[in-house]
Protein backbone atom coordinates (compact mmCIF):
# COMPACT_ATOMS: atom_id res chain seq x y z
CA UNK A 1 0.00 0.00 0.00
CA UNK A 2 2.85 2.40 0.84
CA UNK A 3 4.48 1.70 -2.51
CA UNK A 4 1.22 2.30 -4.41
CA UNK A 5 0.66 5.66 -2.69
CA UNK A 6 4.18 6.75 -3.63
CA UNK A 7 3.65 5.48 -7.16
CA UNK A 8 0.43 7.48 -7.64
CA UNK A 9 1.16 10.59 -5.56
CA UNK A 10 4.93 10.96 -5.99
CA UNK A 11 7.53 11.79 -3.31
CA UNK A 12 6.14 12.59 0.14
CA UNK A 13 6.93 12.60 3.83
CA UNK A 14 6.02 9.81 6.20
CA UNK A 15 3.32 12.00 7.71
CA UNK A 16 1.78 12.61 4.28
CA UNK A 17 1.93 8.87 3.55
CA UNK A 18 -0.02 8.18 6.75
CA UNK A 19 -2.72 10.64 5.71
CA UNK A 20 -2.95 9.46 2.09
CA UNK A 21 -2.83 5.73 2.81
CA UNK A 22 -5.03 5.91 5.94
CA UNK A 23 -2.68 3.42 7.57
CA UNK A 24 -1.34 3.90 11.08
CA UNK A 25 2.07 5.55 11.37
CA UNK A 26 3.65 2.36 12.72
CA UNK A 27 2.55 0.40 9.64
CA UNK A 28 3.82 3.09 7.27
CA UNK A 29 7.15 3.23 9.12
CA UNK A 30 7.49 -0.56 8.88
CA UNK A 31 6.62 -0.54 5.16
CA UNK A 32 9.11 2.22 4.42
CA UNK A 33 11.85 0.40 6.32
CA UNK A 34 11.23 -2.81 4.33
CA UNK A 35 11.07 -0.97 0.99
CA UNK A 36 14.30 0.91 1.76
CA UNK A 37 16.07 -2.31 2.74
CA UNK A 38 15.11 -3.82 -0.63
CA UNK A 39 16.32 -0.72 -2.50
CA UNK A 40 12.85 0.05 -3.84
CA UNK A 41 12.40 3.34 -1.99
CA UNK A 42 14.95 5.91 -0.87
CA UNK A 43 14.74 8.96 1.36
CA UNK A 44 16.18 12.44 1.33
CA UNK A 45 16.05 15.27 3.81
CA UNK A 46 13.11 17.57 3.13
CA UNK A 47 14.09 21.02 1.88
CA UNK A 48 11.02 22.49 3.58
CA UNK A 49 11.70 20.92 7.00
CA UNK A 50 15.09 19.34 7.69
CA UNK A 51 13.58 17.30 10.53
CA UNK A 52 11.61 15.22 8.03
CA UNK A 53 12.55 12.93 5.17
CA UNK A 54 10.90 12.74 1.78
CA UNK A 55 10.45 9.21 0.44
CA UNK A 56 10.37 8.36 -3.25
CA UNK A 57 10.52 5.29 -5.47
CA UNK A 58 14.05 4.63 -6.72
CA UNK A 59 14.76 4.96 -10.42
CA UNK A 60 15.29 1.59 -12.05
Amino acid sequence: MVYKVLEYEGPMTQEALVVESRLCSRTVRYGLRKLEAEGIVDSRVSLDDARQSVYRICDT
